[in-house]
């Protein structure tokens, strides 16, 4: 151990209790966080990353905080946003091919590690007319074999590979009831 792990080891009340008292702070911190995540593109779409939106990106920002605490923490919190959030893509209007991109973009960007502990990521569009609300919440393991899928290659007016011109409701039935 450098002297610095040492220091926190001996010094931080937080890292001073037993590991199970912090991994139930830590779940506290985690459980049920949903982070709403869109496509932020720079010039003509020639650039583009996959960003935290909605006004829940303020109160993520203890979870960002917590995890730079020091290593020990890092290390300790790394995998919990993906065991115990949802990760949420919201399609808007005309605009649903940039949902799924940004969803494919994340999760392809993600370590195998992170896509196993990934449980619940969401895809949903709000009620526009004539289009009722549509949701589906799966494993990222899930998503990332449906856009393997022929659902995607339906239109040959593309943006990042997926039809300008499509219903995301074409992956299946929605969970909900709701219309």
């Amino acid at each position: 151990m450098c002297c610095s792990s040492i220091s926190n080891a001996t010094n931080s009340p937080l890292l001073r209790l037993p590991g199970e008292i912090r991994n139930e702070i830590f779940a506290y911190v985690y459980t049920e966080a949903v982070y709403e995540l869109e496509l932020e593109a720079k010039g003509w779409y020639t650039e583009f990353r996959v960003v935290l939106s909605g006004p829940e990106k303020y109160l993520r920002k203890c979870e960002v905080h917590l995890s730079l605490v020091c290593r020990q923490v890092q290390t300790e919190t790394a995998m919990l946003p993906y065991k115990l959030g949802e990760f949420s893509f919201k399609a808007t209007n005309w605009r649903y091919h940039e949902a799924v991109v940004g969803m494919r973009s994340f999760l392809e960007r993600r370590s195998p590690r992170q896509l196993h502990a990934l449980g619940k990521v969401t895809l949903w569009r709000t009620k526009v007319h004539p289009r009722p609300y549509w949701i589906q919440t799966r494993t990222a393991t899930y998503w990332l074999a449906k856009f393997g899928e022929d659902v995607l290659a339906s239109d040959n007016t593309q943006f990042c590979g997926v039809p300008l011109h499509f219903d995301i409701a074409d992956f299946g039935p929605s969970d909900s009831k709701r219309t």
